[in-house]
């Protein structure tokens, strides 16, 4: 499920990029994640997204991470994204970012797995920092729940 809904999800993001000339943007982004249970559960994650603008300010686009925890604890997030840049222009651009998608949760208890699908959703800001005209750098700091909070940097690239 969580393939199928990525791969609509990345198609989509395509098709629309090949309709007009606005801009794509892709991704790389690592960080640390905080669950929260009786105390902090740790999870440091990787992934990838894709943002298409529909506007100079407004864009859109998917994002999968997966995250590692304590033991065996792991998650695989796939997220949609709707941002919005506050200014269209200039080398330092701040955002805001809300998205809500699902959530593949998997745990080992003695010699049970243990799986579950459930929803997801955060929202937060970020800025990014261009190097060059098309290479950016961008923190982000995000409250949700599940994950409760996150701390991220990313490399992205301006198509």
């Amino acid at each position: 499920m969580i393939r199928a809904l990525f791969l609509i999800m990345l198609l989509s993001a395509q098709a629309g990029a090949r309709q007009t000339a606005r801009p794509v943007e892709v991704r790389a982004t690592a960080g640390w994640f905080g669950f929260i249970d009786e105390d902090w559960d740790d999870h440091a994650g990787a992934g990838a997204s894709i943002r298409r603008y529909f506007t100079p300010r407004l864009s859109v686009g998917p994002e999968i991470l997966y995250l590692r925890g304590p033991r065996d604890d792991r998650e695989i997030l796939l997220v949609p994204h709707l941002a919005f840049d506050l200014r269209s222009r200039g080398r330092a651009t701040p955002y805001f970012l809300i998205g809500a998608g699902l959530s593949h949760h998997r745990d080992r208890f003695g010699s049970t797995t243990f799986t579950n699908n459930e929803w997801t959703m955060d929202g937060g800001f970020g800025v990014k920092v261009f190097l060059k005209d098309r290479v950016f750098v961008s923190p982000e700091v995000r409250l949700g729940f599940e994950p409760l909070v996150r701390f991220t940097g990313s490399v992205g690239f301006v198509f």
